[in-house]
């Protein structure tokens, strides 16, 4: 007797005071690479299309729009671009390990780089098909991320 009311007493406070969320969700879909180099001719369109790429990114929570998001994930792809994590729910983001220690407030993408000289322009930046920052809430599947790594030739015939 003395047990069960032990046990109802620990059950009502929990349900009284709540317990926070420990579910986790799936977070996976595939990362994918357009690379290209373009001159004066036109390029085949194949050459626009991501493809499978192996990479690493690091999940960031967002607490804060004015606080420096945490690492909460380093999620690696396969070679197929395939990737998977568990996460409970959240405000997340994402950046490469290369921004790890200059993660800046409220920063929920990697940082693009765009530069041009008097005959080329450069291109490396990451797109992803979710709005960010993104609040998990649920599974989610079949996120596509894509890194761009592209430059183009301004003056060639």
């Amino acid at each position: 007797m003395k047990n069960l009311l032990i046990i109802l007493v620990l059950s009502l406070t929990s349900t009284l005071f709540g317990q926070k969320d420990t579910a986790l969700y799936e977070f996976s879909g595939q990362i994918g690479i357009v690379e290209y180099s373009s001159g004066g001719a036109r390029m085949p369109d194949y050459m626009f299309e991501p493809r499978p790429y192996s990479a690493t990114i690091l999940i960031v929570e967002i607490t804060h729009n004015d606080s420096v998001p945490k690492v909460v994930a380093v999620v690696s792809s396969k070679m197929n671009g395939e990737f998977s994590t568990k996460l409970p729910a959240g405000t997340y983001g994402f950046v490469t390990p290369a921004e790890e220690n200059n993660i800046k407030p409220g920063q929920s993408m990697p940082t693009a780089v765009s530069t041009q000289s008097n005959h080329m322009s450069y291109y490396q930046g990451w797109d992803i098909n979710l709005t960010m920052p993104y609040k998990l809430k649920q599974d989610t599947k079949n996120v596509v991320i894509t890194y761009y790594n592209t430059s183009s030739c301004m003056d060639c015939p």
